[in-house]
C-alpha cells in the first residue's frame, strides 16, 4: 500500500487527470443512461394479469383504478399490535 501512496504522491499530475477522466467518465455515462425512469412491469399469462385483462374487458373505467391508503398509529409500527390491527402478517 505504501508502495502505491509513494508512486501517487509522485506522480499527482497524474493521479489528478486520472480522477477528474473518471468523473468526466461517469458524468458522460450518467448523461447516455437518460433520466427517463419506468414504473411499468408486467407478466403476461400470470392469474393476476388475466384477471386485469378481463377487467378491462367488461369494466374499462374500473380496470385501472389506483388507491393509496395510509395508516396512522400512535404506538411503533414494528408493534405486533399494530401490524394485527394492519393487515396482520405484513412483511419486516
Amino acid at each position: 500500500m505504501s508502495a502505491l501512496a509513494r508512486w501517487c504522491y509522485r506522480h499527482r499530475l497524474v493521479v489528478v487527470a486520472l480522477w477528474i477522466a473518471v468523473l468526466a467518465g461517469l458524468g458522460l455515462a450518467s448523461t447516455a443512461a437518460g433520466t427517463k425512469a419506468s414504473d411499468s412491469f408486467s407478466l403476461p399469462g400470470t392469474e393476476s394479469s388475466q384477471a386485469l385483462e378481463l377487467l378491462q374487458e367488461t369494466m374499462p373505467a374500473q380496470s385501472g383504478a389506483k388507491a393509496t391508503v395510509v395508516w396512522q398509529s400512535d404506538g411503533d409500527v414494528r408493534d405486533p399490535a399494530v401490524r394485527d390491527g394492519v393487515g396482520g402478517n405484513a412483511a419486516s
